[in-house]
């Protein structure tokens, strides 16, 4: 499940709300790694400096889920890259999450670094580039675990799912269809920048074959509040998934360079059965 939760995590970047269900999903499994340390790779962005949002408000104009679909995919086409924030909180304990996206090649690249209790206390570093991961857990002496994400005789790339789950047209497409209404509240102001807060419904049997056992811990229903800019690129997510806890998810950025490069040789070390 943990591993899992990483790949969610991960997939989070794209900040398509489907992918978020299963890094949720699994938000409260405590079968991780434990150990301390010391972290490499994603840049430390420091304190978030969240602004204070309202919870989710009464519905507003009534907008069609396909218009706003296509609305989020055309934000996205041509989209170079973006940088994010994301916490999860649930069963008493939060995981917080800061990195990287590049769109700009054939496959997405990620730089992802993510610490919590759930971690025992210890940073995660987590790379993708060229359709393989590398993974710095506690407990590898500061090594990286390399995952090549399409082969299928990887013994963890399965938990990962396939590379369609990286992409954001994809996964907005898989998006729209689950949503069953759109609303708009209104402008508002998340941290110092004007954007369009949304409330959106959608149904998770629809995204079920997506989630796979994880689907079962979830509500049949979920209420996202969504914040667009002015060119409908999200800049905040929160969605409320009851007992599983909360998702709160930040980006930021879009179209600023970045660098994202796999980690030395002398640093990797083979999936073990791999």
């Amino acid at each position: 499940m943990r591993r899992r939760l990483l790949s969610r995590a991960l997939a989070a970047g794209v900040v398509v709300p489907l992918v978020l269900l299963g890094v949720s999903a699994c938000g409260d499994d405590k079968d991780s790694a434990s150990g301390a340390p010391a972290s490499q790779g994603a840049p430390d962005r420091g304190d978030a400096g969240a602004t204070e949002t309202p919870d989710t408000q009464p519905a507003g104009d009534e907008i069609d889920p396909q218009e706003f679909g296509q609305r989020l995919a055309a934000a996205y086409d041509g989209l170079k890259s973006a940088s994010m924030e994301m916490s999860i909180e649930g069963s008493g304990a939060t995981m917080e999450a800061t990195g990287d996206v590049d769109y700009s090649g054939d496959d997405p690249a990620m730089s992802m670094e993510m610490s919590g209790a759930s971690f025992g206390g210890g940073t995660v570093n987590v790379i993708m580039v060229d359709r393989v991961m590398y993974m710095q857990m506690p407990g590898q002496g500061g090594k990286y675990l390399e995952v090549a994400l399409d082969d299928p005789n990887s013994p963890l790339a399965g938990s990962f799912g396939s590379m369609e789950s990286f992409d954001p047209r994809t996964t907005i497409e898989s998006f729209t269809k689950s949503i069953d209404s759109v609303s708009e509240v209104g402008e508002e102001e998340v941290d110092g920048q004007s954007a369009t807060h949304y409330v959106v419904t959608a149904d998770t049997a629809s995204v079920a074959g997506d989630l796979g056992a994880d689907a079962g811990k979830l509500p049949d229903q979920l209420t996202y509040d969504l914040w667009l800019d002015s060119q409908d690129r999200p800049v905040q997510m929160k969605v409320d998934l009851e007992d599983q806890g909360s998702v709160t998810v930040k980006m930021s950025n879009y179209d600023e360079p970045v660098t994202i490069e796999a980690p030395p040789k002398s640093q990797v070390q083979k999936m073990p059965g791999s």
